[in-house]
C-alpha cells in the first residue's frame, strides 16, 4: 500500500448530523487514510477515529453541521509520528523479503523448469515452474479433443443405424399401403361379380320370354295349319257360298300374317337372350380376372410386410450393436484417465498420468529451516500459500478489527500489578472492588498456551470474594462514544482460565455520560472456565440508543464479572462469590456474528499511539513562565488528546505554583498559575481513560 503526501479529496462524502459515520462516493480510504488524519468540510476540522473500508470512516466526534450529501472534502494526512530507527531497519528487511518472495512467485507463475525459491531461513529450495504445468495441461487437452473425434464417429454410425430404421418403417408403410389397394380391388371384384349375376338373371328371364313367344309361335303355327285345312274344306265348300268361302279365305291370310308376326318376335327374343347370355359370360370372365388380380396384390402386400419386418430386425441389430460399441468406447475413454472429482476446477492432468488439484499440492509443501523467534506467526508446518498469506497480513498494514484498546496487554506503563479499584498495571484495564481484595498482576505467555503468537503478557486475578450481598470484583474496559456500537451487532472473544474451574460473567454495558439517559446493562452469559487455555465467544445485540440523551463523558463498557453478591447476581448471570484465580488474555471486540482470530497487529508503533491518546508520560526539563504557555518537552509540543485529561502527576514547579490542563486555540495546553523564579524538572502525566 503507498500512501500520498498529498491531501486526499478522491470522492465526494455525505454527513449526518450528530453521527460519527462519513459514507465515501468513488473512495479509497482503506489505503489512503490513517486514525489521526483529519478531514477538512466546509472549513471545519474533523478528526478520524476509525476507517472501517474504502467508503465508510468514523470521526471522533459526532458532526455537529447540517446533513447533506455530496459534498466536496479533504482529507489532510498526520505525519508527525515518526518509528524508532530499529523498527524502521525491521520493516525494511521484511519489505525486502516480501519484495523478494513476489519476485520468486511471478517466476513460479511464468518459468517451464525448476524454480528456486528462498525461504525465511535462508535456505533455498526448487519447484517446478507453472509454465511446464501449463504444457501438460495442452498435452491432456489434445488427448480429450481425439476422444472427442472418436465419440462423433460412434455417434455418426448411430446416426446411419437410426436411418436404417426409418427405411424399413417407410417399407412397412408402403406394405401397409398396397395390403390396402388389394382389399380396395377385392371389393370392386366382389362388385363385378354381383353385376355378373344380375347380367346372368336378366339372361335366364329372356330364355323364358323366348320359350313362351316360341310356344306361342307353335299355337299359332297350328292354328294355321287348322285354318289351312279349314280353308280346304271351305275352298271344297266354296261352290255352296262364294261369299262365305272369300271370307274365310280373308281370315286365313290374316291368321298367316299373325303368325309371321309371331315367328319374327320369336327369333328376336332369342337373338336378345343370346346377347344377355354373352354378356353374363364376359362379367364372370372380368370378375375371375379381378378376383385373381385381388390374390396377387395380397401376395405382393404379404411379400412386403415380410421384407419390412426384415428390415425392421436389420435396423434394430444395427441399434443394438452402435449402442454396444458407444458404450464400449466410453468404456475406454474412462479407463484411459482418472475421474475428476464433480464440481472442481482447480486441477491439473500431472506426468505421472493422474488429475490432481493444483491448488492441494501447492498447500502441501512444508516449509523448514525457519529461525523461529518467540513473536513469529510463521510455523515451520506452514504450507508455502499459508506463508505468503501470513506475510500479507503482515504487511496489509493497519487491520482495525478489535475495537478494544491494547486487548493484547502490550503496555504496563503504571507497574507490573496493582490491588487498589481503578487502573493500575495494565494501562488500559480497570480493576473493579468492592468489600474484596484482589491483585491484578503481568504474567508471561508460554508459546504453547495460545495460538496467539505475538501476544507476549497476560492479566492473572488472584482474589478473594468475601461475603456480603454488595461484594464484587471485575475487569472492565471501557471504549468512548456509546452511539459507537448502540444498535449493532457485537461478537466478544477472549481466552481464559482457572486453577479452580471458576466462572466469569459477561456484561456490556452502554453509559450516556453526565446528563444523559439512564445507562443499559446487557447481562450477556455466565462463562464456565477449565484449567486449560480456551477461547470463548459470544454474539451481543446492543440496544439502539434512538430516543437517548447523550450527554458529556459518554462511552461503553464491556465487563468481567469475577465474584459477585446478590446485588449484582444479575448483572454477573448469577455466578455467585467466588475466591481463586483467573488467567485471562486477548480481549477482543468486533463488529458482526462471527469471532475471527485475534487482531495481530505488528505494528508496535500504532499501538503505542493508540493507548498514548489516552494515557502519556513525559519526563524532562519544563521551561516556567508566569502566563499560560504550550508545555515543550524535549522541545516536543504535548499533542492533542481526548477530552477531559487530568493530571495525576506534576513537576516540582515552586513555591505556589499548580499545574492545569486546558485548550488554547484548539490545542492542549499546560498551564500554570503562580510566579517561579526557577525552572523545574520531573514526571508530568496526562490521563484522558474513562
Amino acid at each position: 500500500m503507498t500512501i500520498a503526501t498529498t491531501w486526499y479529496r478522491q470522492g465526494s462524502i455525505s454527513v449526518i448530523n450528530a453521527s460519527p459515520t462519513v459514507v465515501g462516493t468513488s473512495t479509497r480510504w482503506a489505503e489512503q487514510v490513517l486514525p489521526g488524519d483529519v478531514l477538512l468540510l466546509a472549513g471545519a476540522l474533523l478528526e478520524v477515529a476509525a476507517v472501517a473500508d474504502d467508503t465508510h470512516l468514523t470521526l471522533r466526534q459526532p458532526y455537529d453541521g447540517a446533513t447533506a450529501s455530496g459534498l466536496a472534502y479533504a482529507i489532510i494526512r498526520n505525519f508527525t509520528g515518526t518509528l524508532p530507527a530499529d523498527l524502521a531497519a525491521r520493516w525494511a528487511r521484511v519489505t525486502a523479503s516480501y519484495q523478494l518472495s513476489i519476485d520468486e512467485l511471478a517466476e513460479l507463475l511464468t518459468s517451464s523448469g525448476l524454480v528456486t525459491l528462498t525461504r525465511i531461513s535462508g535456505e533455498q529450495i526448487q519447484v517446478p515452474g507453472l509454465a511446464g504445468l501449463g504444457a501438460s495441461l495442452t498435452q491432456a487437452i489434445t488427448q480429450l479433443e481425439q476422444w472427442s473425434a472418436q465419440l462423433g464417429d460412434v455417434a455418426t454410425a448411430v446416426a446411419s443405424a437410426q436411418g436404417s430404421a426409418n427405411a424399413a418403417a417407410a417399407s412397412q408403410t408402403a406394405a401397409a399401403d398396397s395390403a390396402n389397394a388389394a382389399a380396395t380391388s377385392a371389393t370392386a371384384a366382389a362388385g363385378s361379380a354381383t353385376t355378373a349375376s344380375n347380367a346372368a338373371t336378366a339372361a335366364s328371364g329372356s330364355a323364358t320370354s323366348a320359350g313362351q313367344a316360341q310356344a306361342a309361335a307353335i299355337a299359332a303355327r297350328d292354328v294355321a295349319v287348322t285354318a289351312r285345312d279349314t280353308a280346304q274344306t271351305a275352298e271344297t265348300a266354296a261352290a255352296a257360298s262364294k261369299t262365305d268361302a272369300a271370307a274365310s279365305k280373308t281370315a286365313a291370310a290374316s291368321s298367316a300374317a299373325a303368325a309371321a308376326g309371331s315367328a319374327t318376335a320369336a327369333s328376336g327374343s332369342a337373338t336378345t337372350a343370346s346377347t344377355g347370355a354373352t354378356t353374363a359370360t364376359n362379367a364372370a370372365n372380368a370378375a375371375s380376372a379381378s378376383e385373381a388380380a385381388a390374390a396377387s396384390s395380397a401376395s405382393s402386400a404379404a411379400g412386403s410386410a415380410t421384407t419390412a419386418s426384415g428390415a425392421r430386425d436389420t435396423a434394430v441389430a444395427a441399434r443394438d450393436t452402435t449402442t454396444a460399441a458407444r458404450d464400449q468406447a466410453v468404456a475406454a475413454a474412462q479407463a484411459a484417465q482418472a475421474v475428476i472429482d464433480p464440481g472442481t476446477v482447480d486441477q491439473y492432468w500431472r506426468g505421472d498420468k493422474t488429475w490432481r488439484n493444483f491448488a492441494g499440492d501447492v498447500r502441501a509443501v512444508p516449509l523448514t529451516g525457519l529461525a523461529q523467534p518467540a513473536a513469529t506467526v510463521l510455523q515451520a508446518t506452514d504450507s508455502l500459500i499459508g506463508a505468503l498469506g501470513k506475510l500479507q497480513s503482515q504487511l496489509s498494514g493497519r487491520m482495525g478489527r478489535n475495537l478494544i484498546v491494547d486487548g493484547r496487554y502490550d503496555f504496563w506503563l503504571e507497574g507490573a500489578s496493582w490491588s487498589t479499584n481503578g487502573y493500575g498495571g495494565a494501562t488500559m484495564l480497570r480493576l473493579g472492588l468492592s468489600t474484596a481484595t484482589a491483585t491484578c498482576g503481568r504474567q508471561q505467555l508460554a508459546a504453547e498456551d495460545i495460538p496467539v503468537p505475538s501476544a507476549v503478557w497476560y492479566p492473572r486475578t488472584v482474589f478473594n470474594g468475601m461475603s456480603g450481598a454488595s461484594s464484587y470484583v471485575f475487569l472492565a474496559h471501557r471504549v468512548e462514544n456509546v452511539l459507537w456500537t448502540a444498535g449493532r451487532t457485537v461478537t466478544v472473544s477472549f481466552y481464559a482460565r482457572s486453577p479452580q474451574s471458576l466462572k466469569i460473567g459477561l456484561e456490556l454495558e452502554q453509559l450516556f455520560g453526565a446528563g444523559g439517559s439512564a445507562m443499559e446493562l446487557i447481562p450477556v452469559a455466565p462463562v464456565q472456565l477449565t484449567t486449560n487455555w480456551q477461547r470463548y465467544t459470544y454474539t451481543v445485540q446492543l440496544p439502539s440508543a434512538a430516543g437517548k440523551v447523550i450527554g458529556t463523558g459518554d462511552f461503553w463498557v464491556v465487563v468481567l464479572w469475577l465474584s459477585a453478591g446478590a446485588d449484582f447476581a444479575a448483572r454477573a448471570s448469577g455466578i455467585g462469590i467466588q475466591t481463586g484465580t483467573i488467567d485471562m488474555a486477548c480481549l477482543q471486540v468486533e463488529f458482526g456474528n462471527v469471532a475471527t482470530a485475534f487482531e495481530e497487529d505488528d505494528n508496535y508503533q500504532r499501538s503505542y499511539e493508540r493507548v498514548s491518546y489516552y494515557y502519556q508520560t513525559y519526563n524532562g526539563y519544563w521551561v516556567l513562565s508566569s502566563q499560560p504557555y504550550t508545555a515543550n518537552i524535549n522541545n516536543h509540543e504535548v499533542p492533542v488528546m481526548r477530552s477531559p485529561i487530568s493530571v495525576s502527576q506534576t513537576p516540582s514547579a515552586g513555591t505556589g505554583a499548580s499545574w492545569s490542563v486546558g485548550v488554547r486555540s484548539g490545542i492542549t495546553t499546560i498551564r500554570q498559575s503562580g510566579v517561579h523564579s526557577v525552572d523545574a524538572t520531573g514526571t508530568l502525566i496526562l490521563d484522558s481513560r474513562l
